[in-house]
C-alpha cells in the first residue's frame, strides 16, 4: 500500500490486493494511515507543506470512509481511534509549519 502511495499517489482497492478479505484489508488500510505520518513528518522537516497536506487529506479520506462501515470487528474499530488520533498530529503539524513561515 504504501509502496504504491509514494509511487504514483494511489491507494490500491481491496480488489488489487486478493485473497486479501474485507477485514485484513481495512486493517491494513488504517495501519497504512501510521506510515503516511511518518512520511508526512519527514516531508515536514523538508519543509514541503504540500505533502504534508497531501497526506493529511489521504488520512482523513480514509477515516472517512471507514468510519461508515456497519458492523465493523472491534480490533478494527480500535485503529479507526488510532488514526483519527494521527490526523489531529498531522493538524498540529500544518498548523505548526504555518506558524513558522
Amino acid at each position: 500500500l504504501f509502496y504504491q502511495f509514494l509511487h504514483d499517489g494511489r491507494i490500491l482497492e481491496l480488489g488489487d490486493l486478493e485473497p486479501v478479505t474485507s477485514n485484513e484489508y481495512m486493517g491494513g488500510i488504517l495501519d497504512f494511515t501510521g506510515e503516511v505520518a511518518r512520511y508526512a513528518v519527514a516531508q515536514a522537516t523538508k519543509r514541503d507543506v504540500a505533502q504534508v497536506k497531501r497526506c493529511m487529506d489521504v488520512v482523513d479520506q480514509i477515516i472517512g470512509l471507514t468510519i461508515v462501515i456497519p458492523d465493523m470487528p472491534h480490533q478494527v474499530f480500535k485503529k479507526v481511534d488510532v488514526a483519527k488520533s494521527t490526523l489531529k498530529k498531522l493538524e498540529n503539524i500544518i498548523y505548526e509549519m504555518s506558524l513558522s513561515r
